[in-house]
């Protein structure tokens, strides 16, 4: 069993000890440290021994949501505010969850398996095997569907949410794009903005800043245009 080293972002002393008390609690987890700032938080990270960050929002000097913004180092963030208006801009930023205190344990338990979950479909065994197979599973109304490779035209991300568009369906899945990615072979699909990935195989033309795709037009970011028009090129060849 794989140990997720955990960190606390919080300035909140009650809060801290709640939080991590619950770490306490799950063996899938291991406490490196509490921080009261951003500041003591960046240089825990130097460190390069974090996976999950449990982050306050409300925090001294630069808040969490900026923090996020800041970060170098990728890790799977958890949210822990007692304001719940910033929950839609969370999501935007790929947190995996948001928790609003005072927290539960049944509510800590069920964003930590999330985690848990996204961690073990991102391993690199897992990731190799539905490379191989032409698949991936995905979470969309209550059970795990299977979403074949070849079947994709794009994937679109949302608030918090993400649509798998094929020729014939949608499907949507409580996820965030970046976890999606993961789970995608790279040499078929690429990222061409902040919301949307393709099938490079499916692009029907490239003209001017969109690609146009299952009859569907996607704008490029511009810092992504000649990469990617190169890697459209190179799969042509």
């Amino acid at each position: 069993m794989h140990v997720l080293n955990c960190l606390i972002v919080e300035d909140e002393p009650l809060a801290a000890r709640v939080i991590a008390d619950y770490v306490a609690h799950m063996p899938e987890l291991k406490l490196t440290g509490i921080c009261e700032d951003v500041h003591t938080a960046s240089k825990k990270l130097e460190e390069g021994k974090t996976e999950l960050i449990f982050l306050d929002i409300n925090l001294p000097k630069i808040n969490g949501m900026e923090f996020i913004k800041a970060m170098d180092k990728k890790c799977h963030i958890i949210l822990t505010t007692a304001y719940h208006q910033y929950a839609l801009e969370g999501f935007e930023l790929d947190v995996v969850d948001y928790l609003l205190k005072p927290i539960s344990w049944e509510r800590f338990m069920k964003a930590v398996n999330k985690v848990l979950e996204y961690q073990k479909l991102l391993s690199p065994k897992n990731s190799t095997d539905q490379t191989a197979i032409g698949h991936m599973f995905v979470r969309a109304e209550g059970r795990m569907e299977k979403v074949l490779f070849d079947e994709i035209l794009f994937v679109e991300s949302h608030q918090n949410y993400v649509s798998i568009h094929t020729a014939g369906r949608k499907i949507i899945t409580y996820s965030s794009l970046k976890n999606i990615e993961a789970l995608l072979p790279a040499i078929r699909f690429v990222k061409v903005q902040k919301s949307f990935i393709v099938a490079i195989d499916k692009i029907n033309s490239l003209q001017g800043g969109n690609i146009s795709i299952g009859g569907t037009s996607i704008p490029i970011s511009r810092k992504l245009k000649d990469e990617i028009r190169n890697k459209v090129l190179a799969k042509s060849k």
